[in-house]
């Protein structure tokens, strides 16, 4: 972390004697005001890779540093081969606020549903292009296994899926305390990962009419993990890195009245609800 990032929730860390206090607790760096630094955040800082070094990216002429992946394209990915994908860690990864993990995990309301239509009173159109937002859950972020997945559109139509076949004795600390006490809240949404790559794949088609395409992700890990499951990216589709787009304050706010922080849905729907450039935010589900 730069001096620059010492501010709001981080200004405490601003102090050396403060800084020092940092302590793991379930495999992430924490302080005493319950401010943490996700792992795969961590991991991609130190492995310091360029943006420019990311397989397949190409840059915006209007930001140089806004990678834009062309994915209907031919690209250097993972084949599937029925072993976990080692990510990149290209990517700054989320900085997040840490849940008490002494403490039983808050869940999505059990009223909750996923979102199949678009909402009422959104305008699609409203943006130059159909951006659906990626999150996913895995088994460890340096040799990892997809768990879950879960993709909001602008227009407010969502997709969830749960892998049934992951190998639970692969994940970490973290993740069996924050992600694996969450799964099991849409029981229809369970998936074999062929199966899971099938019904991604049809909810994916529905756009299929839509002018322009955008993945976006505030981790690069989630779109590898995305083309993994997938045989390859999805035709027709650009990806778009939104971590630098994110309202801090937006993310806190959603996370404080829906709780359900590292739930690859929710994670997603906070994500669409904190991007800074949709000119008309519609309320979150």
């Amino acid at each position: 972390m730069s001096g620059d990032d010492f501010s709001g929730v981080f200004a405490p860390l601003a102090d050396e004697a403060y800084f020092a206090l940092a302590s793991i607790r379930e495999g992430v760096v924490v302080w005493p005001n319950s401010v943490d630094i996700a792992p795969d955040a961590m991991y991609s800082e130190v492995r310091d890779v360029s943006l420019k070094q990311l397989r397949g990216a190409v840059l915006r002429d209007d930001n140089p540093t806004d990678p834009v992946w062309p994915l209907d394209e031919e690209a250097s990915l993972p084949q599937r081969t029925g072993t976990p994908v080692r990510r990149p860690g290209a990517l700054a990864g989320r900085v997040t606020i840490a849940p008490d993990f002494d403490a039983p995990i808050d869940l999505t309301p059990p009223d909750d549903t996923i979102q199949t239509t678009p909402r009422a009173g959104t305008d699609s159109q409203r943006t130059a292009a159909m951006r659906v937002f990626v999150d996913t859950e895995y088994t460890d972020f340096i040799d990892c296994d997809l768990i879950s997945i879960g993709l909001v559109a602008d227009d407010g139509r969502e997709f969830y899926g749960e892998r049934s076949d992951y190998d639970q004795a692969s994940c970490s600390q973290f993740v069996r305390a924050a992600v694996l006490p969450q799964l099991g809240q849409y029981p229809g949404q369970v998936f074999m990962r062929e199966a899971l790559r099938v019904a991604l794949l049809a909810w994916l088609a529905q756009f299929a009419r839509q002018p322009e395409r955008v993945l976006c992700f505030d981790y690069g890990g989630d779109w590898e993990l995305l083309c993994d499951l997938l045989d390859g990216p999805p035709t027709g589709w650009q990806a778009h890195h939104v971590g630098q787009l994110l309202d801090p304050g937006r993310t806190e706010d959603y996370y404080r009245e829906h709780r359900g922080r590292h739930h690859a849905l929710v994670d997603a729907r906070a994500n669409r609800f904190a991007v800074v450039d949709i000119e008309s935010t519609p309320d979150a589900p």
